[in-house]
């Protein structure tokens, strides 16, 4: 177990300096004496946990003692860790080629840490129960995280760790360097989980997001409230998603982003990537093009965009372009040949797209671009406002593949622009559609692809049948003879 001392743990009632954390003092013990794991009660104990040697560790507890540290090894905090006296500060190191490191944070501060690199560097292992307090991260190069830096190989967990928003972190960097409020990079063997991040995030080149900055984790259960400000690859969630999962995320943070790439969840997703039960409720405010609630593109492969919902929340572009590819859930698809990007049950609510100066801008998808992409059982709502120059559509902006197939969804959004503007799409140059429908009695009159309906047209039905009638019950929820269908899988 590493423990040396021959102390045996005292009843909490004599343990007055333990404030508890996530554990109560018996927990503790049971966590030390039995389980293995060795206290850290200061900033000098919780340098050293990634050190072999035999030191007193615990200090002023009730489970001081002697024992055996290493990359191995197991710990648990005990104390809040204050770093307010650090100068030079170098990660502290997590996890080495045998992945059975353990770093317990017990919900006890890592606090008062002002430097230009995060509190760990992590190879295998996991961290869980960390919270991050009053920690300034500034002028690094890249590559940073407020709670870890990077996580560049290996099997790492990060589970139920948040950093608090009197943190903050703001780098230079370069365009293959990560920027994030958890970590700064990571890679497809790990995971990220339960986390939060309230800490404002801002880089000038790297690629930055709320929870990681760049890589291919599996992240899940994460939450974004900080500010993501960046230039290209800004998002609440991953920077940048060249594969892997990302799951039942959220993000409330404002994203700004000025140089291509900008999202809610992911700045872009790659080859085989998923997104799925996912909210984005965050405003995106852009000088650029690639932007989307969710995504700011699907490229490449057969990557997956599904049940997730861009809500309450403003997307604006002050971009001159022709090419904006801005859209409610995904910017642009582009680049697919014989696999099908997809995106499915997803929908927008009481959301403006605004982008006065762009073309191609929808209110599910700005451009589909030579791809066989699908979007099936998908909706914007009729608190939605899309409003740019030219090809603009309350489902698409511009559809450029024959290859590609519409179903089962419908648009009640006001649509706004010069020319080119349709209720499903504002231009198309082919593609396949059934049963998509757009509101006539609120948005434009006509539209490149789609059937026109009214709004008593699209709401009377109760049931799959008429105009629905090939619409699956496992997905739509018909309502009342005064709403419109919703779907019944999006979180």
């Amino acid at each position: 177990m590493g423990f040396i001392n021959s102390y045996r743990f005292k009843p909490s009632s004599s343990c007055p300096s333990y404030n508890p954390g996530l554990y109560t003092a018996e927990e503790i013990d049971t966590f030390v004496f039995v389980d293995g794991f060795i206290p850290v009660a200061n900033i000098s104990e919780f340098k050293l946990i990634g050190t072999a040697g035999s030191r007193t560790m615990g200090a002023g507890t009730c489970w001081a003692g002697t024992y055996t540290t290493g990359l191995e090894k197991k710990y648990i905090q005990v104390q809040n860790v204050n770093a307010v006296a650090e100068v030079g500060w170098t990660p502290v190191p997590i996890g080495d080629a045998t992945p059975t490191m353990i770093y317990d944070g017990n919900n006890l501060l890592l606090q008062n840490l002002t430097a230009t690199q995060g509190w760990l560097v992590a190879q295998r292992g996991i961290i869980r129960n960390c919270k991050v307090s009053n920690t300034v991260i500034s002028g690094g190069v890249g590559n940073d995280g407020i709670l870890i830096d990077t996580n560049s190989s290996g099997a790492l967990v990060v589970d139920s760790c948040e950093v608090l928003a009197n943190c903050s972190i703001s780098t230079a960097g370069s365009g293959s360097t990560g920027v994030g409020g958890i970590c700064g990079t990571s890679n497809t063997a790990s995971t990220i989980q339960n986390c939060i991040n309230r800490a404002n995030v801002t880089t000038t080149a790297s690629v930055s997001g709320g929870i990681c900055g760049l890589g291919s984790p599996t992240i899940t259960n994460c939450i974004n409230y900080g500010n993501v400000t960046g230039t290209q690859f800004v998002a609440g969630i991953l920077g940048q998603h060249t594969t892997g999962t990302l799951t039942t995320c959220q993000n409330y943070g404002i994203i700004t982003g000025n140089n291509l790439f900008v999202g809610g969840i992911t700045s872009r997703s790659d080859g085989s990537a998923i997104i799925q039960d996912c909210i984005n409720g965050g405003n995106i405010v852009t000088s650029t093009t690639r932007v989307g609630g969710i995504t700011g593109g699907l490229l490449g492969g057969a990557a997956i965009v599904r049940r997730c919902k861009t809500i309450d929340c403003t997307i604006s572009s002050s971009a001159n372009s022709t090419q904006g590819w801005i859209g409610g859930i995904c910017g642009y698809v582009v680049n697919g040949t014989g696999v099908r990007p997809l995106i499915e049950e997803c929908y927008v609510q009481n959301t403006g797209i605004t982008a006065a100066l762009c073309d191609e801008v929808g209110g599910i998808c700005g451009t589909n671009f030579n791809t066989y992409l699908t979007i099936r059982n998908c909706r914007v709502d009729e608190a939605t406002v899309i409003a740019a120059r030219s090809r603009v559509g309350g489902i698409m902006g511009f559809n450029d593949s024959g290859l590609s197939v519409f179903q089962y969804s419908y648009s009640a959004a006001q649509v706004t622009g010069t020319t080119s503007v349709g209720g499903v799409v504002g231009g198309s140059t082919a593609g396949t559609y059934t049963d998509i429908y757009w509101d006539i009695t609120v948005g434009p009159p006509v539209s490149a692809a789609g059937t026109s309906q009214t709004t008593v047209a699209l709401q009377t039905p109760t049931s799959n049948t008429g105009i629905y009638s090939a619409w699956s019950l496992s997905f739509w929820n018909f309502g009342t003879t005064t709403e419109y269908p919703r779907l019944i899988n999006v979180p």
